[in-house]
């Protein structure tokens, strides 16, 4: 749910992701994961979903953007990280998570 917070009315609803969700710095697109294995970007104002991000066998359970917004990157808790470009919806690196045995 996206709620504008003077008001602190709801302005809508974006289902399906709730397990993790990001904003990029400068509040244009809203980063959502879940452990469906994808990682969806929205357009913040009008909800409209701009890019699927999908990979198979993993669990997003964090995004965060980098800070000129061209790069979103969602975390598993196997520890690997995937890093997708934000414009193009490409997967551009997956960094393997460290085997903690």
């Amino acid at each position: 749910m996206l709620w504008e917070t003077e008001a602190a009315t709801l302005v809508r609803t974006l289902t399906d992701h709730e397990d993790s969700v990001a904003f990029s710095l400068d509040g244009r697109c809203l980063g959502s994961g879940s452990d469906d294995g994808t990682v969806k970007l929205w357009e913040a104002k009008t909800g409209t979903l701009l890019h699927t991000l999908t990979e198979r066998a993993f669990s997003a359970s964090s995004v965060v953007f980098s800070p000129d917004g061209r790069w979103i990157a969602a975390g598993s808790p196997d520890g690997t990280i995937r890093l997708w470009n934000s414009e193009t919806g490409t997967l551009v690196r997956t960094l393997p998570g460290i085997d903690a045995s």
